[in-house]
């Protein structure tokens, strides 16, 4: 089984997200002992603040999220299919029967909104499937890339 995952999740008190600010998200993460954090703010975040986030990204998963996307649950919208992110075990398990290497796979940049939501991090996969009127269902797996 999947290591449990907590997450944690905070409104920015400032309307920019500061490299300082940052720091003290590490630290309350550290406190709470949760390694996701969902930081929801006003206004884009800087490129210095970007840079203190990818700098902790080997610990932790820090996302930071702009109120607007927040307004509409992606997953629910009707053109968007189901999305199952598969286990490590699941994922051998793919690769095994259909003699794949992670290459081979269809790729899903880290920044997508889908790999956002759901937090997704670098050599995860999901699993995507879709209504088709000739197939009936039609499934696909992605590969998560930076």
């Amino acid at each position: 089984m999947e290591k449990e995952r907590k997450s944690w999740c905070s409104f920015a008190k400032t309307k920019k997200l500061s490299t300082s600010a940052i720091s003290v998200y590490e630290t309350k993460m550290n406190t709470h002992q949760t390694n996701r954090a969902i930081i929801i703010v006003d206004e884009k975040v800087t490129t210095m603040a970007h840079q203190a986030i990818e700098r902790i990204g080997d610990k932790y998963t820090m996302e930071v999220f702009l109120v607007p996307e927040l307004l509409i649950n992606i997953t629910k919208h009707r053109y968007v299919p189901k999305h199952t992110i598969l286990t490590s075990k699941e994922k051998q398990a793919l690769l095994k029967k259909y003699q794949l290497k992670e290459t081979q796979l269809p790729r899903m940049n880290k920044r997508d909104a889908i790999s956002r939501f759901y937090g997704l991090k670098h050599g995860q996969v999901v699993k995507i499937s879709r209504k088709s009127e000739t197939a009936g269902r039609y499934i696909t797996y992605r590969i998560v890339l930076d």
